[in-house]
């Protein structure tokens, strides 16, 4: 090792994503950072719950039903992509509802 170089050991990573263009580029580099670095990775999305959504949309509670399916489709999406691309065998997804404190 050379004087001054460091060493970097990563074994977990957590990448949020809102599932745009932008998110996806987040979570490819994780992806990459995990293939790289051989540790777990976490695809971590947040939605409001329905008493928070309800109070600052207009939507119906079948509306909000709807959104949360499409989150976790893109979820399953995303992390089988991330196992495809990167080959990697610990990578999860996670979508928590919770109101914002």
């Amino acid at each position: 090792m050379a004087l001054g170089e460091t060493i970097m050991e990563l074994h977990r990573i957590l990448a949020a994503t809102d599932f745009s263009a932008a998110g996806h580029a987040a979570v490819a580099r994780a992806g990459q950072l995990a293939a790289q670095y051989h540790c777990q990775l976490t695809v971590f999305h947040a939605t409001p719950d329905w008493t928070s959504f309800s109070q600052r949309a207009t939507a119906h509670q079948s509306h909000y039903a709807d959104i949360t399916r499409n989150a976790g489709e893109l979820m399953r999406e995303e992390v089988n992509w991330l196992g495809r691309e990167y080959g990697l065998t610990t990578v999860r997804g996670e979508i928590h509802q919770d109101r914002a404190t």
